[in-house]
C-alpha cells in the first residue's frame, strides 16, 4: 500500500523504505517461526516409543522426566497372545515326542478350561542335573486367560510316534536338497526292478540314522537299503531275507 501512496506522492520515499524494511522482518519471523515449529514436531516424535509388538506393559523402569540414552531399558513388555509353557522329559519319553506334534494343557487357576496348543521344540540335549530333555510347547491365548507364572499340566500323547514311518537315512538318496529312494515293484512277469520315486522327509530327533517319510511312500512298500547310488530306473534287484525272515 505504501508503494501505491508513494507513486501518487502521498508518501515519501523513507516510509517506503521503512514498509519495505518491515515487510522483510516479517517474512524472516515467519521463517523462523515455521522452523521453529518443524523441529517442535521432531522433538515430539522422538519422545513417542512405538513398541514392537502389541503387548502388556509388566514394568516402567523410569520416572518422568528422567533422561535417557539409546539401549536403556524403560520397561517390560510381554505378549500374551500365545503362553509357553517348558517341560522336562525322560530319555524314553523324548524320542516319541517331535515339533507339531498336539497338546492340551490345564492350569489350576482356571478350573474347568483347557487349552490346546502344540510342541514348539524339542531340546537336543538333557540337562546335566535332571537328567531331563527340555521341551518347550506353545499355546495360542488370543483372549489372555493364560498369564506368565501360572502352573501348567500338560498332555501329550507319547504313542503318537509309533504311527510314523521312519527309514534309514542311507536309503533317501539326497539330489540338490531333493530326496528319493527306489522302490522294489514286481512286474508281470514276476521280475523285481527298481523304481525310483521322490519323497518328503524330515529329521527325527535323537535318531540321526533315521528319517521320517512325510509323503511319496505308501506302509507295506519296499525300498532298497543298498547301492541306492549305483541302481539305474527298471534295474532288476535281488532281495534278501533279513534277521526277521522278511523280505
Amino acid at each position: 500500500r505504501r508503494t501505491g501512496l508513494a507513486e501518487r506522492g502521498v508518501a515519501s520515499d523513507a516510509d517506503l523504505d521503512d514498509a519495505r524494511n518491515g515487510a522483510r522482518v516479517a517474512s524472516a519471523a515467519l521463517r523462523e517461526a515455521r522452523a521453529e515449529l518443524t523441529q517442535a514436531q521432531d522433538d515430539l516424535a522422538k519422545k513417542i516409543i512405538l513398541a514392537p509388538f502389541s503387548g502388556v506393559l509388566r514394568s516402567f523402569d523410569v520416572e518422568v522426566g528422567e533422561y535417557t540414552r539409546d539401549g536403556d531399558r524403560l520397561g517390560e513388555l510381554l505378549d500374551l497372545s500365545a503362553a509357553r509353557v517348558k517341560l522336562g522329559l525322560s530319555d524314553r519319553e523324548v524320542v516319541a515326542v517331535s515339533p507339531g506334534q498336539p497338546v492340551v494343557a490345564r492350569v489350576d487357576a482356571r478350573p474347568g478350561e483347557t487349552f490346546a496348543g502344540e510342541v514348539l521344540r524339542v531340546g537336543a540335549a538333557s540337562d546335566p542335573e535332571t537328567r531331563k530333555f527340555p521341551v518347550e510347547v506353545e499355546l495360542p491365548n488370543p483372549e489372555g486367560r493364560l498369564l506368565p507364572g501360572m502352573v501348567a499340566t500338560v498332555e501329550l500323547v507319547l504313542g503318537a510316534a509309533q504311527q510314523r514311518t521312519l527309514i534309514p537315512a542311507e536309503a533317501a538318496v539326497d539330489e540338490f536338497g531333493l530326496r528319493f529312494v527306489w522302490v522294489i515293484e514286481t512286474t508281470e512277469t514276476g521280475q523285481r526292478v527298481a523304481r525310483r520315486r521322490r519323497i518328503g522327509v524330515r529329521a527325527v530327533p535323537f535318531q540321526p540314522d533315521r528319517v521320517e517319510v512325510l509323503s511319496g511312500l505308501s506302509e507295506g512298500e519296499e525300498i532298497a537299503l543298498t547301492a541306492t547310488r549305483q541302481l539305474t530306473e527298471g534295474e532288476r534287484v535281488l532281495t534278501r531275507a533279513n534277521g526277521k525272515g522278511a523280505p
